[in-house]
């Protein structure tokens, strides 16, 4: 079978890359959505990079994404992340385009109307980390986290396989990154009728 690269990354480290964005400032806010959009979404990176502003439904909270094979899946975004969205969508404006955007160089607050490109994700990410003082992490890796998350708070396989726009359930299992003492809790509950016989009893 094939092997999963990457981590999931733990909820501190999270937060620490949110309060890196310093969200009052322009950049800041475009960071922290697409933090948001690569998390509670779970989105590939080049989905990321293809959305545009008519994929996400501010009424209704949903993201339309467009994944592999042209196949199109609605993915909801939880209050937070809807809030991060509103924080740069107020900075970004409402002209059609691609969603996220880039900023001039040295002109901080004044955004480009045209898509970044994949290789900007990772080197914004980049700095996040670096900036955060965490270990590096790649844009797939929140994807990783989104669906280890996901199984663990749901336990439902075929939710999240549909929600990360899998075809198959064996592809959303390799992406679990759940630690073993995680695993081992699910397991807990279950009663295995089995006595220490008396002789073998310390």
């Amino acid at each position: 079978s094939r092997i999963m690269r990457g981590r999931a990354l733990v909820f501190a480290e999270m937060e620490a890359m949110f309060g890196a964005c310093n969200g009052s400032e322009p950049i800041g806010c475009r960071n922290a959505a697409l933090l948001a959009i690569l998390y509670a979404a779970g989105l590939r990176r080049d989905e990321l990079v293809k959305l545009d502003l008519e994929h996400y439904d501010v009424h209704v909270g949903e993201l339309r994404v467009l994944g592999k094979g042209n196949k199109e899946r609605i993915v909801p975004l939880v209050r937070p992340a809807r809030q991060a969205l509103g924080c740069w969508l107020a900075v970004r404006g409402t002209a059609p385009g691609p969603l996220l955007l880039p900023f001039r160089k040295r002109r901080g607050a004044e955004v480009v109307m045209r898509r970044l490109s994949t290789e900007s994700v990772r080197l914004i990410l980049k700095w996040l980390c670096r900036r955060a003082k965490i270990d590096a992490c790649a844009p797939h890796d929140f994807r990783r986290t989104f669906i280890s998350d996901l199984l663990d708070t749901t336990g439902d396989l075929f939710s999240v396989m549909a929600v990360a726009g899998h075809a198959r359930p064996e592809t959303t299992q390799r992406y679990d990154r759940r630690p073993g003492e995680r695993k081992r809790k699910v397991v807990e509950g279950l009663n295995v009728p089995f006595h220490m016989p008396a002789a073998l009893q310390p």
